[in-house]
């Protein structure tokens, strides 16, 4: 299969040009190339983290929702009576 011309590395495309960053900075300087290294793989751990942690806060955020809803229903319930006595009102007008 020939590489596709989008993607001059030969990697699949996918719909775009797929340069690794060192590609992109041919010729700077050796330092700047490992700092931007650095910021990346420290940028990917805190990604990463945050993606193994999701789960845990999901769940979290799930209980939450969960014990919200008995104390909220009847806030609810009350604004819903009164958007229905309002409108009824202003249609009797």
């Amino acid at each position: 299969m020939a590489p596709n011309t989008a993607c001059p590395d030969g990697s699949a495309g996918n719909g775009g040009v797929k340069l690794g960053h060192n590609r992109l900075l041919a010729g700077a300087p050796r330092r700047d190339i490992e700092a931007l290294d650095r910021e990346l793989q420290a940028k990917r751990q805190t990604l990463q983290t945050a993606l193994r942690q999701g789960p845990a806060a999901l769940m979290r955020l799930n209980q939450e929702i969960i014990a919200a809803r008995p104390r909220l229903m009847p806030l609810l319930e009350k604004a819903w009576d009164n958007l229905k006595v309002a409108d009824a009102q202003r249609k009797a007008l």
